[in-house]
């Protein structure tokens, strides 16, 4: 497959999470038992994203984009198995998923800051998301009583997570990233 294929791919894959994390909040407002199918989905769609992340700055670095993609997608795995975050039960599975997802995320935010196929602001939002999925992972882990910062800080990095992938989706598919 090439480049320009696959990062096609994964514009359409990237603006295919948002969908599917939209649609999982919003039919889980009237079944909630639909959310975790929904987020599962798009975890793995967002695979996709990973891998075309992945291709993007290998050249740059090629250990630590090879890290990046699979603290992310190791992240992810973990976070369709951890279940619900505000099950006192999973929050310390899902917070170890938060901590491994957001060490991706940071790391890719930090190759895409260093690098000159990216723009700055693009690198900005997934290291703000990053940064927040770390520190609520944290959070997580601190037992039930600190559940609800964790929750607040997970939420609130939902709103980079989504920049970053309208930015990203939006690059993919405009093809600019392929001839960078």
């Amino acid at each position: 497959m090439s480049n320009s294929n696959l990062f096609r791919i994964a514009g359409y894959a990237a603006f295919l999470t948002l969908v599917l994390w939209i649609g999982g909040f919003g039919i889980g407002a009237v079944n909630p038992a639909l959310v975790g199918p929904f987020l599962a989905i798009a975890s793995i769609v967002f695979l996709v994203v990973v891998y075309a992340l992945y291709v993007v700055h290998r050249a740059e670095s090629s250990g630590l984009t090879l890290a990046a993609a699979l603290l992310t997608a190791i992240g992810l795995i973990v976070s369709i198995l951890a279940g619900d975050p505000s099950v006192p039960a999973n929050a310390t599975m899902y917070g170890v998923s938060a901590i491994i997802f957001g060490a991706g995320v940071v790391l890719f935010g930090w190759l895409a800051f260093n690098s000159g196929k990216m723009p700055r602001g693009l690198a900005i939002a997934a290291l703000i998301a990053g940064a927040l999925s770390l520190i609520a992972g944290f959070f997580y882990l601190g037992g039930v009583g600190l559940l609800d910062i964790a929750n607040l800080l997970n939420f609130g990095s939902i709103i980079p997570f989504f920049v970053w992938m309208i930015w990203l989706g939006r690059l993919f598919l405009t093809n600019k990233l392929a001839t960078a």
